[in-house]
């Protein structure tokens, strides 16, 4: 799998960079570009974190859809995944921009319309695009889909997502356990390894997930470049306030469902769920599936032995 790094600077329309990665599988040594076609209908799919993780908690994912791409119906082009602008890379690009966070979709469509320009220019409005979000990702697939934009998925393809179809106690309860759960969660290592250990010991992630958190949902504390007296540790790269600030969005949760109904009747939106609703109620579940609703998916999936944070995500069926 060939990786490239890119970065867009702040505008006058949008005042914060924009950190994404571009995947590919190997051809030669290089990316693809040479031999693709526009008319081909091969995929490019565009990957959206969730709350508190970083753009590259999508590898293992993308990888495994790389490395199969030639066993699909409709083959796999390339893979992109974006970081919101106050988590991973991101969030150390824009220290001192960062008031209140900036509309999570509003960054997808700033880099498809402006496209990765300092390397191989892309096209996005002439690619068949597969949105992928988990989470408040998801969220923001649908939101960028409701927008008006040359910029449109032929499919999106939302895991866990954080949308409840009326307002309800349930997800008022969730949404004050989360927010809580930020405040209190810790922030400060001395270094990498102390971190490493740390999240060893307390959540359950599978050894690679471990491996890309530590390497890029932490930063350097950012008093590292003080002139006196710097500290040399490390700390999460969405803080406590930002990721509380993403839960808080009153009606973030029921707003885009309208945007979901109308999408639904448009082009093919598949869900994904974990097993173990540890996260989302199943009454929330259960409301966002209702076929009493009018919305009707093209597909919905429980993956078993999975909660919320679901870390192999078997999609390839729906992407054929």
């Amino acid at each position: 799998m060939l990786v490239e790094t890119i970065t867009c600077s702040p505008t006058a329309s949008y005042p914060y960079h924009i950190a994404a990665k571009r995947y590919s599988a190997h051809h030669g040594g290089c990316i693809t570009e040479w031999w693709y076609d526009e008319r081909d209908k091969d995929l490019t799919l565009i990957f959206l974190h969730s709350t508190s993780f970083p753009k590259e908690i999508w590898e293992p994912t993308i990888e495994g859809l790389l490395q199969g791409r030639d066993r699909w119906k409709t083959r796999i082009r390339e893979a992109y995944a974006i970081d919101c602008p106050n988590h991973g890379v991101a969030a150390v690009l824009n220290d001192g921009l960062l008031d209140n966070c900036a509309g999570m979709a509003n960054r997808h469509e700033i880099f498809l319309l402006t496209g990765p320009t300092h390397s191989t220019p892309v096209d996005f409005s002439k690619r068949n695009l597969i949105g992928i979000g988990h989470s408040l990702g998801g969220v923001s697939a649908i939101l960028m889909q409701a927008m008006r934009s040359p910029i449109k998925f032929m499919s999106v393809i939302l895991v866990e997502p954080m949308l409840d179809a009326r307002p309800g106690n349930d997800y008022e309860q969730l949404r004050t356990r989360l927010v809580r759960s930020a405040y209190k969660r810790k922030d400060v290592w001395s270094n990498r390894e102390e971190a490493a250990a740390y999240f060893r010991n307390t959540v359950r992630w599978h050894p690679r997930i471990h491996d890309i958190f530590i390497k890029y949902g932490l930063r350097d504390h950012p008093t590292h470049a003080h002139e006196v007296s710097p500290f040399d540790g490390v700390t999460l790269a969405c803080t406590r306030d930002q990721e509380a600030l993403m839960y808080r969005d009153k009606d973030g949760a029921t707003a885009p469902v309208q945007d979901l109904n109308a999408i639904c009747s448009q082009v093919p939106v598949h869900v994904i769920f974990g097993e173990n609703p540890d996260y989302l109620p199943r009454t929330v579940q259960d409301r966002l599936t209702d076929p009493k609703s009018g919305r009707r998916f093209a597909s919905m999936t429980r993956i078993p032995n999975t909660g919320h944070l679901v870390s192999d995500m078997s999609i390839c069926s729906v992407t054929r």
